[in-house]
Formats: C-alpha cells, sequence, structure tokens
C-alpha cells in the first residue's frame, strides 16, 4: 500500500507534461492527404469536358505505399487506445513508451525530443521513488536488527514486517530475522519462567539477593509483569530496603556556610549504618574478592564485625555495592543525608559537641561501631556521618567547576571526616579528595539505592 501511494504520488506530478506530450504526438500523427493542386488547363475549355480527362493506372510503388500509410495509421490508432488505457490505469512509464511508439510512426525532431524529454523525466522521478523504498527499507531493517539484539522481539517482528513492504524481494531474509524473534520469543518465556520460580524459591529461604539477581535477568528482558514487580517491589521491602533512610526529595542547602547553594534532590534510601565488616565478609566469601587490608592474613577478627570495614579502595566499595544491588551515594545525596534541608553544620545542628561523634577531640583514637553515638543521628535517621570513618561517594574529581587537574582524574571525594580528623573536619559540608584505586584504613562507605 505504502509502496503504491508513493507510485501514484510521483507519477501525478508529471501526469500534465505527459498529457500534452500525448497531444502533441497524436496532432502530429494525424496524416491526412493533401489537396492536389489545381491542374492546367488552356483558357476556355471546360474542366467536365470528358477529352481532358486521362485515366492513370496506380503503379505497384504506389498501391505499396498506400497500404504501408494505411498499417501505420491502423498501427497508431491502436498505439492511441492502448495510450488511453494506460492513462486510465494511471500506467505513467507504459504511456511515455507507447508516446514514444506512435513518435516513431510519426517522426519529428521536436516530437522526438519532447518524448526523449518526458522519458528522462520519468526516469528520474523512478530512481527517486526506488533510493525512497531503499531508505524506508534500510531504516525499518536496521531498527529490526538493533531490537533484536536487545531482546525485544515484537517490536523486532514488527519492523521486519515493515521492512518487507518496502523490499518484498528480500522476502527470505527477513522472514529468517521473524522466524528468529518468534524462536526466542518462546525461548524468553520459558527462560523468564524458570527465573520467576527461583527467585521465589530464593526468597523463600531467605537468599534475597540470589533473588533479586533473578528479577533483575527477568526485567533486562524488557518483561513488566505485575507479578515481576510486585516480588521485586517486596524483596526491596522486606530485605534491601532494611536498615536504609528514605531521604525525601526537593531542596535543602548544599556547600559551606558561606556558599550554601540550593540544590534540588530526587528521592533515594541511604544506609542508616556504614557497612560492617561482618557484611563484607558476606561479600569476600560470596564473590571471591580480595579482603580488606585491615584484616590480619585475609581473616575477619571477631571483634571487629561491628565495626565499619576500612582499608579499601574506593573501587572495592563500588563492587561491594552492584554486588548488593545497591549503589554509592553522590556527594550531594550523602551530603542531604547527612545535614537535612536547613544547612546545619552537623548531623544534630550547628553547634559541635565531641559527645555526638567520634572525632579526634574524644580521644577514641579507633573506628566506633557503626551503631554507636546514637544521639548524633542525622535529620533522616543516619548514625555517625560527622566522623568514625571517612566515607567513599561516587563523585568523581573533574565533577566540579575549576577541577582541571589531569592528574587526579582517577580521584574520588569521601566525606564526613574520621576518628583523626577534628570539629571542623568532620562537618557534613567537609570534601576531600584520594586516588580510587589506593585502599584507605580510615576510610569506609554507605550504600544508596533508588526505588
Amino acid at each position: 500500500m505504502k509502496k503504491k501511494t508513493l507510485l501514484i504520488m510521483a507519477f501525478i506530478a508529471i501526469l500534465p507534461v505527459l498529457a500534452v506530450i500525448y497531444l502533441f504526438v497524436l496532432k502530429q500523427s494525424d496524416v491526412r492527404p493533401k489537396p492536389s493542386a489545381p491542374s492546367e488547363r488552356v483558357p476556355g475549355e471546360h474542366v467536365n469536358d470528358p477529352r481532358n480527362h486521362v485515366s492513370a493506372k496506380p503503379s505497384a510503388e504506389d498501391i505499396k505505399k498506400a497500404q504501408e500509410e494505411k498499417m501505420r495509421k491502423e498501427q497508431i490508432e491502436k498505439l492511441t487506445a492502448a495510450a488511453n488505457k494506460a492513462i486510465e490505469d494511471k500506467d505513467w512509464e507504459g504511456l511515455v513508451n507507447i508516446l514514444g511508439e506512435i513518435a516513431a510512426l510519426s517522426p519529428s525532431d521536436d516530437n522526438n525530443a519532447k518524448i526523449k524529454s518526458a522519458q528522462a523525466l520519468l526516469k528520474a522521478k523512478k530512481d527517486a521513488e526506488e533510493e525512497a523504498l531503499k531508505k524506508n527499507f534500510q531504516s525499518h531493517y536496521d531498527m529490526a536488527e538493533s531490537l533484536c539484539k536487545a531482546g525485544k522481539w515484537d517490536d523486532a517482528i514488527k519492523e521486519y514486517k515493515a521492512a518487507m513492504e518496502f523490499a518484498p524481494q528480500y522476502q527470505g531474509l527477513l522472514s529468517s530475522g521473524i522466524h528468529f524473534c518468534e524462536t526466542r520469543k518462546a525461548e524468553t518465556a520459558a527462560e523468564i519462567q524458570n527465573l520467576f520460580a527461583g527467585a521465589n524459591e530464593f526468597l523463600v529461604a531467605g537468599k534475597y539477593l540470589p533473588a533479586l539477581d533473578n528479577i533483575e535477568k527477568i526485567l533486562g528482558y524488557d518483561s513488566a509483569d505485575k507479578a515481576v514487580l510486585e516480588l521485586k517491589n517486596k524483596i526491596f521491602d522486606e530485605f534491601l530496603l532494611k536498615d536504609m533512610a528514605f531521604v525525601k526529595g526537593g531542596e535543602f542547602l548544599f556547600g559551606p556556610a558561606d556558599k550554601t547553594v540550593k540544590i534540588y534532590m530526587q528521592d533515594f534510601y541511604i544506609d542508616k549504618y556504614e557497612v560492617t565488616n561482618a557484611r563484607y565478609r558476606e561479600y569476600i566469601n560470596d564473590a571471591k574478592a580480595v579482603p580488606p587490608k585491615t584484616w590480619p592474613d585475609g581473616k575477619m577478627p571477631d571483634e571487629i564485625a561491628n565495626l565499619p570495614v576500612t582499608g579499601i579502595s574506593w573501587k572495592d566499595a563500588d563492587n561491594y555495592a552492584a554486588w548488593a544491588h545497591k549503589r554509592l551515594p553522590s556527594e550531594i545525596e550523602w551530603e542531604k543525608a547527612a545535614r537535612g534541608e536547613d544547612g546545619r553544620a552537623y548531623p544534630w545542628g550547628n553547634e559541635f559537641s565531641k559527645d555526638l561523634c567520634n572525632s579526634a577531640e574524644n580521644g577514641l583514637a579507633s573506628a566506633a561501631a557503626v551503631d554507636s553515638f546514637s544521639a548524633g543521628i542525622s535529620p533522616y535517621g543516619c548514625l555517625n556521618m560527622a566522623g568514625n570513618v571517612a566515607e567513599w561517594t561516587s563523585t568523581k574529581y573533574g565533577d566540579n567547576p575549576g577541577e582541571n587537574d589531569v592528574s587526579m582524574r582517577q580521584f574520588r571525594v569521601h566525606k564526613g571526616g574520621s576518628f583523626l580528623y577534628s570539629a571542623d573536619k568532620v562537618t557534613a559540608f567537609t570534601r576531600a579528595l584520594e586516588n580510587s584505586v589506593v585502599p584507605l584504613i580510615g576510610c569506609g562507605f554507605r550504600c544508596a539505592v533508588n526505588r
């Protein structure tokens, strides 16, 4: 249907030219006998005098010419009827060919020139139409291939069928693509069913991370099945968001007191506590990752189980977050979780107190348990966001204006300060930069996630 529409539109544009040529050729081909010149006669003679009539027998050549002329006229009449039929059928290419035959039977330089001009115009229109069809085919075919690679089988099938409308000569190739998509669609449905059943089995066994792995694989197939989304929400509510604080979106004051700016944030969740050594050990065992530098002989002493994990690089923290189906918070997210919306200097307010955080002032000189100093809780319920251990964020050097030192491209921001820092260095807005691949003894992390 699309191809037919393009054809009609293309040749309607040259119809007036063809019609003029057609009428011109017909006019040129209307060969009528010219009137004979009056015969010379002697003055006084009567034209009807029988003595003046001379009977002449036509020669064989004259008879042959008369027969040829008759055949020529009959052929022109047939071609004229065919031309009318071509116009009725909107067969413009056929019409030009017929006019060319008529012109050949009634030759004229001007007539032939016009026929050639019409033929050239028709060829240009036809070439343009073929190019448009080729482009439309290629566009749909490329889209079908892309969707096929993405596993979007139904959409890919639609594009293959659309491509076939513009290039039926490639039906074999396109049918093969459609067959492949239909086969993979059936296989994918079976894979999704198995993954979903496995996710439920993991959940019953209390293994929420493998269950989430299966859910993420299902969603990777672009499946938005209601039961899948409901199971994901169940895992989030009962497991993933456990011990996480909800940070409501909106504006807050970001940066030092003398340079605060208003920034708008979307909703997100962040861990209430720093990641512990015990939790990090689960990751090490499951992912076969390298233990922290702070563990003797690569083994975690039981007495540090509830202390924040340290001696890790930014890359280590990022890998853990991915394993836990979370991510590292950005510097802005971390700061909002620590100070709320009103721009306070510390999680609890603007006045420093050594009793509310593990800084150099209280003299512990080491990390404390992640649930300690609960009186210094942030507005959103997060602990130890001032002191204890510094915390890696996802923000890298160069994200802020003026950070142009090429040698620091691998550096990442960490926030909050540690037990080694004094009061002015454990504010919510204090930031520091360290090489992302170097493990830091006094640096740990917490994770964030979006619903």
